[in-house]
C-alpha cells in the first residue's frame, strides 16, 4: 500500500493535485512505496531542502529515493533550473531526480540533464501534435434494435373485452392476485417471452396464465386468464463519436524517448505508447 502524507501539502495548488494523482497512480505496483509532498531534507550543507514530491521505494535492502519537482512556468525550462535541481540533488543524497514541468525545456537544459541522469518531463494538456499517431476521434456506426409491442389484448370471459386493444405505459397495466397483490406489470410479462432474435418479422404471442389475475378497467376488476400480443423488432442507425479531448486530462511526454501516455479524467494512466 501507498503511504501518502498529506499533512504539509497544500492540495488547493493544481500542480501539487496533479502530481500526487499521478506518481501515487504509478507507484502502485510497488509494494510499500511511499509518497511525501514538501518534503525537507536536511544536506550536506547543513541547511533544509525542500521537495516538491519525494518518493521511496524499498528495493531489497536498499531504498530508492527518488526527487520530483515541479516548474509552473510559462516558458521552456533553461539549463541553470536543472543545475539548481542538480546541486539540491547532490546536497540530499538522492539516487533520482525528475523535473517536472508544463511547457518544455531548452536544448542545452535537456543535454545538461541527460548528462547528469536527470529525467524530464512534460505534464500538461495535449496539444494537436500529441495526437499523432493516435485516434482523436472515433466513429462508430451501429444499428440499434429495440422491441416494437402493439396489438396487446386480453384473455377474459368478458364478452365485451375480446378483442379489445389496451393502451398505456406498460409499466402502468399491472395484474394482481384475488387479494390485491401485485403478480407482474405488462412491460415485465413482455419481456419474459419475446425472443431475442432481432426480426423485424411480426411474431404473435399467446400467454395463458396458471391461475386467474385480475386487471383493474375503469376502476373495475377483471379476472384475466392471459394476454396475447405482437412484437416485431425495429433498427435504428445510431452513430457513436468517442472524442478524446474529453476522455484525455493530461499527458505525461519524456523529454527524452518522446513516449506519452495519457491520464483521462479519473487519472487513470494509460500504458500505451
Amino acid at each position: 500500500m501507498i503511504k501518502i502524507n498529506r499533512e504539509k501539502s497544500n492540495l488547493g495548488k493544481e500542480h501539487e493535485l496533479i502530481i500526487m494523482n499521478v506518481y501515487t497512480g504509478l507507484l502502485k505496483k510497488y509494494p510499500g512505496a511511499k509518497v511525501e509532498f514538501r518534503k525537507k531534507i536536511m544536506g550536506k550543507s547543513n541547511t533544509l531542502k525542500e521537495i516538491d514530491v519525494y518518493t521511496e521505494i524499498p528495493i531489497g535492502p536498499h531504498t530508492y529515493k527518488t526527487a520530483i519537482e515541479y516548474k509552473d512556468y510559462k516558458n521552456n525550462i533553461g539549463i541553470e533550473k536543472v543545475q539548481e535541481f542538480l546541486g539540491k540533488l547532490q546536497d540530499i543524497n538522492i539516487d533520482k531526480g525528475i523535473l517536472v514541468t508544463k511547457s518544455g525545456y531548452t536544448e542545452p537544459a535537456e543535454k545538461f540533464a541527460k548528462e547528469h541522469g536527470i529525467d524530464l518531463i512534460e505534464l500538461r494538456k495535449p496539444k494537436e501534435e500529441d495526437w499523432e499517431g493516435r485516434a482523436k476521434t472515433i466513429h462508430v456506426q451501429m444499428q440499434i434494435y429495440y422491441p416494437e409491442i402493439f396489438d396487446i389484448e386480453l384473455k377474459t370471459d368478458r364478452r365485451e373485452l375480446v378483442g379489445k386493444k389496451m393502451s398505456g405505459l406498460a409499466n402502468e397495466l399491472i395484474f394482481v392476485d384475488e387479494n390485491g397483490n401485485i403478480y407482474k406489470n405488462f412491460n415485465k410479462i413482455i419481456q419474459e417471452n419475446i425472443q431475442n432474435d432481432l426480426t423485424e418479422e411480426i411474431k404473435t404471442v399467446n400467454i395463458t396464465f396458471k391461475k386467474p389475475y385480475f386487471f383493474k378497467i375503469d376502476s373495475e376488476k377483471v379476472s384475466v386468464k392471459g394476454m396475447s400480443f405482437k412484437y416485431r423488432f425495429q433498427k435504428v442507425p445510431k452513430e457513436i463519436i468517442i472524442d478524446g479531448e474529453n476522455i484525455v486530462e493530461l499527458i505525461i511526454k519524456d523529454t527524452f524517448t518522446g513516449e506519452i501516455k495519457t491520464i483521462d479524467k479519473n487519472f487513470t494512466i494509460s500504458e500505451k505508447k
